[in-house]
């Protein structure tokens, strides 16, 4: 009974650690990717400007 039961927490331990690792690789993948986007709105608005500002010099 009492090892039935050890081996049923350590598999849901297993589990949750495995499910949380997913959810934080997700959620590091999701940030990232905003991170990604965002850095190339900035460019590309940081490039523009740049160009507009030597066309007009």
């Amino acid at each position: 009974m009492d090892l039935g039961w050890v081996l049923i927490t350590r598999a849901w331990h297993i589990s949750r650690v495995r499910l949380s690792a997913e959810a934080f690789m997700d959620f590091l993948l999701s940030r990232f990717q905003f991170v990604f986007v965002y850095g190339k709105y900035i460019l590309d608005r940081g490039m523009g400007r740049l160009l507009r500002m030597s066309t007009i010099n």
